[in-house]
C-alpha cells in the first residue's frame, strides 16, 4: 500500500499523489497504524506553493 509517515513532510505526500495519480494518501504512524488521510482537497486548501497546485491539476486531469 502507498502511505506516508506522520513524520513525513507534506512534499512526500504531494510527490506520491502526483507519481501515482491518486487523490488520497493514508498517513500511518511508526507501527503502520492508520492515523489519518491527506487528500487533494487538503492540498488545495493549504495552497502554499505552486507545486501543490500543479499536483491538484495533474491528478485531477482525465486519463486517456
Amino acid at each position: 500500500a502507498q502511505t506516508v509517515s506522520v513524520d513525513s513532510p507534506l512534499k512526500d505526500a504531494v510527490c506520491l499523489m502526483e507519481a501515482s495519480k491518486i487523490r488520497r494518501v493514508p498517513v500511518v504512524d511508526a507501527t503502520g497504524k492508520l492515523t489519518g488521510m491527506v487528500s487533494l482537497a487538503d492540498l488545495a486548501l493549504s495552497g502554499k506553493d505552486e507545486a501543490t497546485m500543479e499536483v491538484v491539476k495533474e491528478v485531477s486531469a482525465p486519463t486517456r
